[in-house]
């Protein structure tokens, strides 16, 4: 394997997420419709529409080789890592770290995920450090082995 790749999106909660705001646009339609008015409905719905289409469209994509580490979580980050500057890389359970996305951690740093709880910590020979979520954290764990 000369290089992992991945590209993770929400899954499952993508489509409670969408539920979620079918629901919301109906009962602010509901609303506005028994009031007779439909001023909630000319913000709220679209507001509701926007916001889901932006998590919707979130993903998290890695692309590891033999001389770099890239990630991309689309609209936030885009970083690029050289083996050089890694002091230590391994994967690890993380655990419950309060939801997805972007999260600031005392002992794994900044925390990029989408899904599960398991992921590739890295630390920078600077101090640096963070961790970037996988669901295919076998792959990636075979992955970091055959590169050491």
């Amino acid at each position: 394997m000369r290089r992992f790749e991945e590209s993770q999106g929400f899954g499952a909660i993508g489509v409670i997420i969408v539920i979620e705001a079918i629901v919301m646009c109906i009962l602010v339609l509901g609303i506005d419709y028994q009031n007779g008015e439909w001023t909630a409905s000319k913000i709220v719905v679209p507001l509701i529409l926007l916001v889901n289409a932006l998590l919707l469209s979130l993903r998290l994509k890695i692309s590891i080789d033999h001389s770099i580490i890239k990630i991309a979580y689309w609209p936030f980050t885009r970083k690029t890592i050289y083996w050089r500057d890694v002091q230590k890389a391994e994967v690890i359970k993380y655990g419950w770290v309060g939801g997805w996305g972007m999260k600031k951690h005392k002992e794994y740093g900044t925390i990029y995920n989408t899904q599960g709880d398991r992921g590739l910590f890295i630390e920078l020979k600077n101090g640096k450090k963070f961790t970037i979520g996988t669901s295919k954290h076998e792959e990636l764990e075979q992955f970091i082995q055959s590169i050491a």
